[in-house]
């Protein structure tokens, strides 16, 4: 099953976000004088020269070049062997076949795609689990320091707001008292700087 042009571009340009590439199909550039060999299938081979080191390719349905990556059998029984695009070997027919390497298949290179997204998924799952535990105590210390913080100040409220209460007219002695033990009356004196 083929996919799509549109379909592999948006897949390919999700995985990008995750830094993930689409398997790369390495294409050499196209050889001026390129002759055609036919495969005991019937498809056509193109490769530059029938000796080793030629690039060999097949010309798919879009036109673009895909490199010849296996084990093939000419008309003749001729075998020849290629490597990323490039004839490794060839073989005369007397010689027997050795068993051909598949191509890796369109389901193993989706099966590495989510393997390399689960990778990504365990590690941002780590991360953000660090980044929690991370966070936790740092809330925590907070809770806390904002905890002595306020007894500090409830403290300090307690003692330093104990004003001197002086009655100006009967010259009576100073009286120390909380903020919180003054009547109205005096609270309202002291946030007018009256006491």
């Amino acid at each position: 099953m083929e996919l799509s042009e549109k379909a592999k571009n948006a897949v390919a340009s999700y995985l990008a976000k995750f830094g993930i590439d689409l398997p790369a199909k390495k294409v050499d550039a196209p050889v001026a004088k390129l002759e055609d060999v036919k495969l005991m299938d019937g498809t056509m081979l193109s490769v530059d020269k029938m000796e080793v080191g030629s690039p060999a390719t097949f010309t798919g349905a879009d036109g673009v070049p895909v490199p010849a990556n296996a084990t093939y059998e000419l008309e003749d029984g001729t075998m020849i062997v290629c490597v990323e695009g490039v004839v490794t070997e060839i073989k005369p027919k007397d010689v027997e076949a050795p068993v051909e390497k598949p191509a890796p298949s369109e389901e193993s290179e989706m099966k590495a795609i989510l393997s390399k997204l689960s990778e990504r998924l365990d590690t941002i799952e780590k991360n953000s689990l660090a980044s929690k535990t991370t966070l936790e105590a740092e809330l925590s210390e907070t809770k806390q320091g904002l905890g002595i913080a306020l007894s500090a100040i409830k403290e300090f409220n307690d003692s330093s707001v104990a004003l001197s209460l002086e009655s100006k007219n009967k010259g009576q002695k100073k009286v120390a008292k909380s903020y919180e033990e003054m009547s109205n009356h005096e609270k309202m004196l002291f946030n007018k700087g009256k006491l």
